[in-house]
Parts: C-alpha cells; structure tokens; sequence
C-alpha cells in the first residue's frame, strides 16, 4: 500500500513557482527594509543640516550685532 505518487513534471513546476513566490516575498520584504533605512538616514541627515544652517543664521546675527 505506497502512497499515490505526484508525477514528476508537475511536481517540478509546483517546486519552482513555490520557489520563485518565496523568492519574492523575501526579495520585497528586504527590499522595503532597506529602503526604509535609506529614507530614515535621509530625514536624519536633513535634521542636521537645518540644525547646522539654523546654528549658523544664529551665529551670525548675533555676531554682527556685537561688532556695531
């Protein structure tokens, strides 16, 4: 009594489509870390240079109301 068995060319088209559907997912899923990484080090780097640009407006004001 053995088991019905899957004929071998369908059962290579269900192994490669499963395959390329893992494929994508982790393919996607990696992909929108690391373009969330990406974006997240942008908004940082932007953060810096206003911080920069509003230190240095601070800066200069302050500097030339003290040489009048």
């Amino acid at each position: 009594m053995n088991p019905p068995r899957i004929p071998r060319g369908p059962a290579v088209v269900l192994a490669v489509v499963t395959s390329a559907t893992l494929y994508a997912i982790f393919y996607s899923h990696f992909q929108q870390v690391r373009d969330k990484a990406v974006m997240r080090a942008g908004v940082e780097r932007d953060k810096e240079r206003m911080r920069l640009k509003k230190r240095r407006q601070g800066g200069e004001t302050e500097g030339e109301g003290g040489a009048r």
